[in-house]
């Protein structure tokens, strides 16, 4: 692309917000040019860094955070990305109640800003379609004392007339994976789930057409799964790796389109300097 320096910084972080900053202002402080910022997956994150980062002038992409405050142009002025915003996944949630004529409705979230906006719209929702709130349990890091109110398998809350709907990112069979300080067998942690509904938005393009990469969805993911490097540790995060890939060719576009009419204006000198503003 012609540019000197780096031309982005990737912040992933592993959802700490504190470590997301860190590394921004690391780089950012290290002197060298930047004119983007890749990152971060989490919403929490993106959130912390996008009320920021535009203080450089620098553009913001996220290829996974989805949280509807993102949207807020005041707060993230420079912030973009394509990923579908949290709240618009609600639809599908009252579309599957009006289905299947469900009136009754429970939630549990972590007590954070990105999941609090997407319960209240939900909630708005459900309550157009009259239906009845029975509790909205909300916690601040340790949920077990919430959970007490919406416990399953123990207390009968499973079965024909109870069903779960999970956030998609999680995976198809997350409720199976051990975990220590729960002392239910997979038999019963399969109970629970059985019927439940994992929510979100289309992660790939369900046409097989082929993009300004040159390559479909099924060539893209055949070439992912057969790269020397790729890992099976890494599936939890397979959801995104479309969109990353997705916002790598939006960074590169939206640079060789600003380092063109640059040069046309004949100020392309400016990509080598630091913005001081």
């Amino acid at each position: 692309m012609g540019f000197g320096g780096n031309w982005a910084v990737d912040i992933s972080s592993a959802c700490s917000e504190g470590v997301a900053v860190y590394r921004m202002f690391r780089e950012l402080i290290a002197g060298l040019p930047y004119h983007m910022v890749l990152g971060d997956g989490c919403s929490t994150c993106s959130a912390a860094t996008a009320q920021v980062s535009y203080l450089w002038n620098l553009t913001q992409l996220s290829y996974g955070s989805s949280s509807p405050i993102l949207s807020d142009r005041k707060r993230f002025p420079k912030f973009f990305r394509i990923a579908t915003p949290d709240q618009m996944v609600n639809e599908a949630r009252i579309q599957l109640m009006r289905e299947f004529n469900w009136k009754k409705v429970a939630t549990i979230h972590q007590a954070l800003e990105v999941f609090s906006v997407v319960t209240d719209d939900f909630f708005h929702r459900a309550s157009d379609m009259n239906a009845i709130i029975i509790t909205q349990e909300i916690f601040v890091h340790d949920p077990m004392s919430r959970v007490e109110n919406l416990k399953a398998y123990k207390v009968g809350l499973y079965g024909a007339k109870i069903v779960w709907v999970f956030a998609g990112w999680y995976s198809s069979t997350f409720w199976l994976v051990k975990q220590d300080d729960i002392d239910c067998t997979q038999e019963q942690m399969a109970l629970v789930a059985e019927g439940a509904f994992l929510t979100s938005a289309v992660n790939f393009n369900p046409r097989e057409e082929r993009g300004i990469h040159g390559m479909t969805v099924s060539e893209f993911l055949d070439r992912y799964f057969n790269d020397p490097g790729y890992n099976t540790d890494l599936d939890m995060y397979k959801s995104v790796v479309g969109q990353s890939y997705d916002h790598i060719w939006i960074a590169a576009l939206a640079l060789n389109c600003t380092d063109s009419e640059l040069t046309r204006r004949g100020n392309r000198a400016m990509l080598g300097k630091k913005d001081t503003t």
